[in-house]
């Protein structure tokens, strides 16, 4: 007796469903590769990202430490953050307050990353200082102030400006 035909075709895959199975293989991965490059871009680009923020936080904590009232104007510079250097560009523009500044910082890494802060820096002079107590507190600027700051009873009715309630501890 001749084998039947069912029993050899049982045994084993045909050409076509290997070939057909290889195809299916190589798409998946193919994309498997092609998702695992894109997840290292992107946190490389991440990477990038928070570095430069780092920088453009760090050059605005400089500012703010180093005491002094900006200019208005714009300074550049370089930081050395990660192991490389990130470019930064400190813009200060004047506000509608004789004694307020708007700083901005812009950091353009060389991987792309980039970053912006803004801030407001106060004029820390004395002469700003006393003269926003004064106004504060409801006196001139040119009236001497006792002690440099606003008075604050600290009775059980202690209030601000339009009567908003301090919290104060007793």
């Amino acid at each position: 007796m001749s084998p039947s035909p069912e029993r050899d075709r049982s045994g084993g895959f045909t050409l076509l469903e290997v070939l057909i199975a290889l195809v299916v293989l190589a798409i998946a991965l193919g994309a498997l590769i092609k998702s695992t490059g894109e997840g290292a871009r992107v946190a490389a680009h991440l990477r990038d990202v928070t570095l430069a923020h780092t920088v453009a936080m760090n050059r605005m904590a400089q500012l703010r430490l180093s005491g002094e009232y900006p200019a208005v104007g714009t300074r550049s510079g370089s930081m050395r953050v990660g192991a490389r250097e990130w470019p930064w560009r400190l813009q200060v523009e004047s506000t509608g307050q004789e004694d307020i500044r708007r700083a901005t910082v812009e950091v353009i890494g060389p991987g792309g990353g980039k970053a912006r802060l803004a801030a407001f820096i106060a004029n820390p002079s004395p002469a700003a200082v006393s003269g926003a107590d004064a106004a504060l507190s409801g006196a001139s600027a040119d009236a001497p102030s006792s002690g440099g700051g606003m008075a604050l009873d600290q009775g059980d009715d202690a209030s601000g400006p339009q009567g908003i309630p301090y919290d104060v501890p007793h």
